[in-house]
């Protein structure tokens, strides 16, 4: 999954870079993720190695479309440097828990439907920042 992850960290933000809005690389980029997501959730086992390509692409191309957007949106690099660690902050605190979540949720409900449908709610919740980050907008201090 982190391997072909990077296709989607490098591309996303090649195409996206060089539009003022990024709203429709973020819908992209979330669609992909939340299709694998389901994949894994609905489709055959035997087809589970597609599933995480398909996530790894998606979550990648999140991830680069998020550090694109804060470069894109400052209007200097102290502005940048502001709201990159603000992110990194709260982004790096949320995905040190997200191993104990998952592995609870497992636990309790014996399956991994439970825990998926988090992160689908969790992709979600990422869909509509995203969106709004992407506005074709500059903040400055």
């Amino acid at each position: 999954m982190n391997f072909v992850g990077m296709v989607g960290a490098l591309t996303a933000p090649l195409f996206a870079g060089r539009v003022r809005d990024q709203r429709v690389a973020v819908i992209v980029a979330a669609g992909v993720t939340l299709a694998g997501f389901l994949g894994l959730l609905f489709a055959p086992n035997g087809q589970a190695f597609f599933w995480m390509a398909v996530l790894g692409i998606g979550q990648g191309a999140q991830f680069g479309l998020a550090v694109l957007i804060i470069v894109l949106r400052s209007s200097d690099g102290h502005v940048a440097a502001r709201l990159s660690g603000m992110a990194q902050s709260g982004g790096y605190l949320i995905a040190a828990a997200g191993p104990l979540v998952m592995g609870f949720l497992k636990s309790a409900t014996g399956g991994w439907v439970i825990p998926i449908v988090f992160l689908i709610l969790a992709t979600a919740l990422g869909l509509i920042m995203g969106y709004k980050a992407g506005r074709d907008r500059v903040i400055s201090t």
